[in-house]
């Protein structure tokens, strides 16, 4: 354990350095491989390209991402709010910076992260998992209608979506919306979701 936190405490030294260089911001071959390790279907990030990108653009912001990504991995989410934060600052046209951001936020601070998700599609309209991430917080926080907007823009660019077909149903329910709900619910259903299975069974018959 004592060597897995030397490992990632080295990560985020090597960051702190590398956000001051000038090549931070400008990797675009390092951004598309970060965006295409992100999958549009759920909301799953895999590790196999991002391993590429630390090795052949380890002064790029994408890398800055992937080292916060690892650290939140290990369970050290103040270092991983620390290097979002610096990038950020560092790289304020990389939108998966203001992404990490909002991810990293405490809970308490859920505005925060809003506006984080916010300036991610400001910068990339079409980036799901910011669509989701906002969303879901929307919902959390009664705030139904901006919840929905994002939850059908998602299923507009991917309309197997299981979670926004999911979290589009609990919307329609929380607007007394019941028909709506279920129509959702039963699709998610279909895909394999066992929440809207349930939801479906208790709340559609």
């Amino acid at each position: 354990m004592i060597r897995i936190n030397y490992f990632f405490f080295g990560f985020f030294l090597l960051t702190t350095s590398l956000l001051s260089g000038c090549e931070t911001a400008n990797s675009n071959e390092a951004t598309a491989i970060l965006l295409q390790s992100f999958d549009a279907a759920s909301e799953t990030e895999v590790l196999v390209p991002r391993e590429e990108i630390l090795q052949k653009h380890p002064k790029s912001a994408a890398a800055a991402y992937v080292r916060s990504w690892l650290l939140i991995r290990a369970g050290n989410k103040d270092a991983a709010f620390k290097i979002a934060d610096s990038l950020v600052k560092a790289a304020p046209a990389f939108a998966i910076g203001y992404y990490a951001r909002g991810n990293y936020q405490s809970p308490d601070k859920w505005e925060l992260s809003v506006k984080d998700y916010s300036k991610t599609l400001e910068l990339n309209p079409d980036f799901v998992p910011a669509l989701l991430n906002r969303g879901s917080l929307n919902f959390a926080h009664q705030k139904f209608g901006e919840a929905k907007a994002d939850f059908e823009k998602i299923l507009i660019l991917s309309p197997n979506h299981v979670e926004a077909l999911l979290n589009l149903g609990n919307v329609w329910y929380s607007l007394s919306k019941v028909n709506e709900a279920c129509d959702n619910w039963e699709i998610a259903a279909s895909k394999g979701n066992l929440k809207a299975k349930e939801l479906q069974e208790i709340y559609c018959r």
